[in-house]
């Protein structure tokens, strides 16, 4: 479930921006909170208690959110009806804000925090990888479930080395953190025009070692498992779960997202 459409947060490598119209400038949905209160009776009449995970494709905690507070609304409502949350999001220092880990607490509920990089040049609008670190310390000493999301994981000299993220790993194991959720990136044509840069850049390496997939490119398996091995190798030194979601990577202990 998307709550606002669009998202402040810039980062480059979005997918959503390439087919969302005027994703950078984000707004509320109208009559969010009554088709939200209608979806909740129709599902509760079909005794449908499935996750709902906010939000896929923008982010739910953007400055917006600080506004409006339809993200507030919605787990309040969804936790109250029993529905399992969980929650993607690149700005955790609001759940710290009083109302949201209440409302997490209320039933089932996880929380993704997005960090795929130490330092953030590709996501211009995002807090600080070192914000997100300590407001993750402070969730999980609340009791709070929360794994980190390196996703994507982009090759090249754009993208993550492996000392960049073995940090990410150790730095989140420091704050508390035991499952990991990564996923390489797919190129999507819709980069071309939205992040011409960005993709000319990655262009060359996905023709060569990529497949076409008729809207965007993705590596082969045997270059997504040699982007991967760093970070399993890190995650089993640091003694955490890894989940490589739709990506298969055939290393002991790997497994498929809950999620993905």
């Amino acid at each position: 479930m998307n709550v606002y459409v669009g998202c402040a947060f810039g980062c480059v490598y979005c997918y959503a921006q390439t087919y969302v119209p005027n994703f950078h400038t984000p707004r509320v949905k109208p009559n969010f909170r009554k088709g939200l209160i209608t979806d909740i009776k129709r599902l509760r009449e079909k005794e449908e208690r499935v996750w709902i995970s906010i939000s896929n494709s923008c982010d739910p905690l953007q400055p917006l959110e600080e506004r409006v507070g339809d993200t507030l609304f919605a787990l309040n409502k969804l936790s109250e009806s029993g529905f399992p949350l969980l929650l993607i999001t690149k700005n955790p220092k609001l759940l710290l804000v009083k109302g949201y880990m209440e409302a997490l607490s209320k039933g089932p509920s996880k929380i993704q925090v997005s960090i795929p990089f130490i330092k953030t040049p590709l996501e211009g609008g995002a807090p600080p990888s070192e914000e997100r670190f300590l407001s993750i310390k402070e969730l999980v000493k609340e009791g709070l479930d929360v794994s980190i999301r390196i996703d994507p994981v982009i090759p090249g000299q754009i993208g993550q080395d492996v000392q960049e993220l073995k940090e990410l790993i150790f730095r989140a194991k420091e704050a508390g953190v035991k499952k990991i959720y990564a996923k390489v990136l797919r190129l999507m044509t819709g980069f071309k025009r939205i992040r011409p840069k960005f993709y000319e850049t990655l262009l060359p390496f996905y023709k060569k070692e990529g497949v076409w997939c008729g809207t965007y490119y993705v590596l082969k398996d045997h270059i997504k498992e040699e982007l991967l091995l760093p970070i399993w190798e890190s995650a089993q030194e640091a003694e955490m779960e890894l989940f490589t979601c739709t990506d298969r990577l055939y290393s002991p202990g790997v497994r498929q997202c809950e999620f993905s």
